[in-house]
């Protein structure tokens, strides 16, 4: 196994940069976690054993040269695999004054706290690496809260469509009612002379019966029971 105490130099770096151009690299790959600590054992890519015990503080960077063998023309470089990052855009906090600011920036650092996640605060934005597990979760959390919203905004929606037509049947009733009212006082002066067309009609019916038995009774009169019977 071999130990890297101290980084030789990084790739980016003009001077690496021309004597790896023609040379022989085994890549150390590392997370982002993995490279967040200055001690760790890990194999290359060509199974060569490396065990990095750095000075506290210091950690390793993509393309960092951990060895270097000139007379071979090779070297061992670090490679640091990108993980997904979730970025809390925090500048329009401003706006909501310093008391309410400070609150959501305490209670945003307690939660990455909790789950003793790593941060980067860059120009208003605070930058989390996530594993793939903690990516999956955070997209399962997403989708869900979207398909929630989703189905609140439908029925929102449901809702609002509904309340107008309510609107628009209440308005139609009220105006049906209105017409009806208006209708019903135009016509209740012929409503009124009918019931009172109609009094006088069984007023006048009735008189012609009353007079028609009159006449039949003038003119058969009732006769004493015996009257026709023989003595």
């Amino acid at each position: 196994m071999e130990i890297i105490e101290k980084v030789l130099g990084n790739r980016a770096d003009a001077a690496w940069a021309a004597r790896l151009r023609d040379a022989s690299v085994d890549w150390l790959e590392l997370s982002q976690w993995d490279a967040q600590k200055n001690r760790l054992r890990k194999e290359t890519e060509n199974g060569r054993s490396m065990a990095v015990a750095l000075e506290r503080g210091e950690s390793l960077r993509d393309g960092d040269v951990l060895e270097w063998d000139e007379n071979a023309r090779s070297a061992v470089v670090c490679r640091i695999r990108l993980c997904p990052v979730m970025a809390v855009d925090l500048t329009g906090l401003a706006a909501f004054g310093v008391e309410r600011a400070v609150s959501s920036a305490v209670r945003l650092g307690h939660a990455l706290g909790n789950q003793h996640w790593p941060a980067v605060v860059k120009n208003g934005v605070v930058y989390v690496p996530m594993t793939a597990d903690e990516c999956r979760t955070l997209k399962d959390c997403a989708v869900s809260s979207f398909a929630e919203k989703s189905e609140k905004l439908k029925y929102k929606q449901k809702f609002e469509q509904a309340d107008k037509n309510a609107k628009i049947w209440k308005d139609r009733f009220e105006k049906l009612n209105k017409d009806y009212e208006e209708l019903k006082q135009k016509a209740q002066p012929f409503l009124d002379a009918i019931e009172i067309a109609s009094e006088k009609v069984w007023a006048f019916i009735n008189a012609i019966l009353a007079r028609g038995k009159e006449l039949y009774e003038h003119k058969h009169p009732a006769r004493n029971r015996g009257q026709d019977m023989e003595i």
